[in-house]
């Protein structure tokens, strides 16, 4: 979601002069702001940062100048020299709301929510008819998992702001984590996204011709903001690792507005076209889209941050495919299909979904992080008490999840409950979810909460845990698949949809179905039957990932064929006028 926020401010910062601060009659100096404005806006961002140093030099009482500095240093990484630069911006021009959403999402990125929660808040009393910071606000309370306030923010910023296509994705997001939403309600809100954007998404052109040959080799369009360390590379290396660049090129159309980083250099090498298309509008990524000629685009953020479903409402391609990265349906009447399986999508639940579903024998494959260390014994043996986790993203922990491991914790006195929160780090942030558990009788001294951290980091914290928690009823995906690698088990309640079923579908494919429950009461009791059985503990820890490995879901090569095969009966279909059933 911080996605969105650094894509609108690199979009508007040509045009952002800050003109309560600028000295018109200085032609020097608004040349000099407009060059670093144009440097910024083309990634250049050294080279701004370099000349804005410069020109500070010169004029170091001026805010729009170490607002371009903390700008370009964000976007270098440098996220403390970034909120210094932006708090002399705003110690110089207390009323920059352009600095306020700017220190808001450098701070959100530090994971201090808190702090960047009232930055963005600050920006919002300036402009409070502002949708796009309406929008930040419920991003940072959705990642504190408030989600009702969350929800508020985001149709607040709607009723201003309809056309916002990014927020309205935002309070779908949020919506797949409401305990106890009918998936009849959570599907017609995924339709009214469509309806309310599709009427805005008129194609700019003419669809480029078929060409008629069925077999003939295709270009593949993947569309994303998620090619880099994430979770979607993960799923995506290892089909296009595989896959038969000769007859399916690899065409990847990147939307993160950020620098590259090691996956995604080690990525580019499996495509045969890579472009940058965050600053790109949607006419002009629609254009781009089509002038490479792309047979069939694949949508792989659905409604998470960053996502340009508004191209695939135009109809940029012939065939316009989504694929695992987001567990619901887009809404969109020109998504043409969804790549998924049996045990997300089992039969019957095509009436969720405006996508024809396309099922192959496992839909996603995962690779297994190269820095995994290796499993270790079961921690309980040396510690003497059971250490639950929670590993998923915070964003997914309601109060009704909370409740449940309360009331597990109480029913197991000596156990403790190991929390890695985005922001477990800010103060503030624990506090309040110390305060939640106190409330429901669990004393802090039973809990840690710590903070995200780097993957090989993340994962060395499984050696402390003997059994995972999932969330619900947006349960765990490739976290949970982190997890049963390193040999902890995942206890998890199967709800609706594949949000809902995510972690049962792994470990049913692992032969673990009795880890899976059907009420909040039978969670609590599994959860609480399994950790009392530390020997049972220690023989899933020996043996996971050895299962793990045979599984389904890390034979890659058989998922590749698979999907390969899909383009080819997707593209067939397409050439005959009719879709694939």
């Amino acid at each position: 979601m911080l996605l969105n926020v650094l894509r609108d401010l690199l979009r508007g910062v040509r045009h952002r002069a800050h003109a309560d601060t600028l000295r018109p009659n200085d032609a020097g100096h608004s040349g000099v702001v407009a060059e670093i404005g144009r440097l910024l806006s083309t990634k250049q961002f050294q080279r701004a940062l370099e000349m804005a140093g410069g020109a500070l030099a010169v004029n170091p009482l001026d805010a729009t100048l170490h607002y371009q500095a903390g700008l370009a240093q964000f976007m270098l990484g440098d996220a403390e020299g970034a909120c210094l630069q932006l708090e002399r911006t705003l110690e110089l021009d207390p009323r920059s709301f352009e600095s306020r959403v700017l220190l808001g999402a450098v701070l959100q990125h530090r994971r201090l929510l808190s702090a960047a929660l009232a930055s963005y808040l600050d920006a919002a009393a300036l402009r409070p008819n502002d949708a796009a910071v309406q929008g930040y606000v419920g991003n940072v309370q959705f990642g504190l998992g408030r989600h009702a306030d969350a929800i508020d923010s985001y149709e607040r910023a709607l009723s201003l702001d309809p056309a916002n296509a990014a927020v309205h994705s935002n309070l779908l997001l949020a919506m797949n984590s409401l305990p106890g939403l009918a998936r009849d309600a959570l599907f017609e809100a995924h339709r009214r996204w469509a309806r309310q954007h599709e009427r805005f998404a008129l194609p700019t052109g003419q669809l480029q011709p078929v060409d008629p040959d069925p077999e003939r080799a295709l270009r593949i369009g993947y569309v994303s903001a998620d090619f880099r360390e994430h979770s979607v590379a993960y799923f995506i290396e290892p089909v296009w690792s595989r896959i038969d660049r000769r007859t399916y090129a690899t065409c990847v159309y990147d939307n993160f507005p950020g620098e590259p980083d090691s996956t995604s250099r080690r990525l580019q090498g499996h495509a045969e076209l890579w472009r940058r298309v965050a600053s790109y509008s949607d006419d002009e990524l629609e254009g781009l889209v089509r002038e490479d000629r792309i047979d069939i685009l694949v949508d792989l953020s659905g409604h998470t941050g960053g996502n340009r479903l508004p191209v695939f409402a135009r109809r940029a391609a012939p065939v316009q495919v989504s694929w695992f990265a987001y567990m619901n349906t887009t809404g969109l009447a020109s998504m043409d299909y969804r790549i998924t399986d049996a045990w997300f999508a089992p039969p019957g639940d095509e009436r969720y979904y405006t996508e024809t579903l396309f099922r192959i024998p496992c839909c996603a494959c995962f690779t297994p992080a190269r820095e995994s260390p290796p499993v270790n014994d079961l921690p309980a043996l040396g510690n003497g008490f059971i250490t639950f986790a929670s590993f998923n993203n915070w964003t997914k922990v309601s109060a009704e999840v909370i409740s449940a491991w309360a009331r597990l914790l109480a029913s197991m006195p000596r156990s403790r409950l190991l929390a890695v929160v985005q922001g477990g780090d800010d103060p503030n942030v624990r506090t309040g979810i110390e305060q939640q558990f106190a409330a429901r009788a669990i004393e802090k001294g039973r809990l840690e909460v710590c903070a995200t951290r780097p993957l090989s980091e993340f994962l060395r914290l499984f050696h402390q845990v003997d059994v995972a928690l999932d969330s619900f009823p947006y349960t765990g995906g490739t976290t949970s698949l982190h997890t049963l690698w390193m040999g902890v088990p995942v206890v998890t309640l199967q709800s609706i949809g594949e949000t809902g079923r995510c972690s049962a579908s792994y470990l049913r494919g692992l032969g673990l179905e009795d880890l899976v429950a059907d009420s909040v009461e039978d969670y609590c009791n599994i959860a609480q039957r399994l950790a009392s059985e530390p020997a049972r503990l220690q023989r899933i820890r020996a043996t996971l990932r050895e299962s793990m490995s045979r599984s389904p879901m890390l034979q890659a090569d058989e998922t590749t064929r698979a999907v390969e095969r899909a383009f080819r009966e997707m593209w067939r279909a397409r050439v005959r006028g009719t879709v694939c059933r």
